[in-house]
């Protein structure tokens, strides 16, 4: 029932104040429905959907939620204050706020800087993985200096302890 506030029951309001992984891929694909990755002109949702499948293995659903908007995040399509209004959690708008990297920030900077926060780091070390999979990136190899970065931020992420892939 929609209606009513007595135990048991759930609200209009509560409902609209939860903010759920599917509300979360809702989001990132309404957000990259025009954009393209590639040359093989690959739907860009696929790489949030690539990190979210991955993270979603530690079976926490914050993890996937943040894992599924953090391109979007970093990307400006959608901001921090839209995903508070959507009703995501405060440990999910926290990740969500120190996971992209800051402008002049290096990769590896940026890896130190969010292996504070346990959510985000996890997201940041699979996200690492995803784009050194030579079939992620459309089959081209990754130059040498921009693998060797992704290895270092993978190696201050691992190093934490509690950040380890499942």
């Amino acid at each position: 029932m929609l209606s009513g506030g007595s135990a048991g029951h759930i609200t209009l309001g509560c409902i609209k104040r939860m903010a759920t992984l599917g509300k979360a891929i809702e989001i990132a694909a309404r957000v990259y429905v025009d954009r393209v990755y590639g040359d093989e002109a690959s739907p860009y949702v696929l790489h949030s959907l690539a990190v979210m499948h991955h993270a979603s293995a530690w079976g926490d659903s914050r993890r996937s939620i943040v894992a599924v908007l953090h391109a979007a995040v970093e990307e400006r399509r959608v901001s921090i204050d839209e995903l508070k209004n959507q009703g995501f959690s405060s440990d999910v708008i926290e990740a969500l706020q120190i996971l992209p990297r800051r402008d002049g920030e290096s990769a590896v900077e940026c890896a130190r800087r969010v292996s504070v926060n346990e959510i985000a780091s996890s997201v940041k070390l699979v996200n690492a993985a995803v784009h050194m999979n030579e079939d992620y990136a459309g089959g081209t190899m990754m130059d040498a200096a921009t693998k060797l970065e992704y290895s270092e931020v993978k190696a201050i992420l691992t190093s934490h302890g509690r950040r380890n892939a499942p």
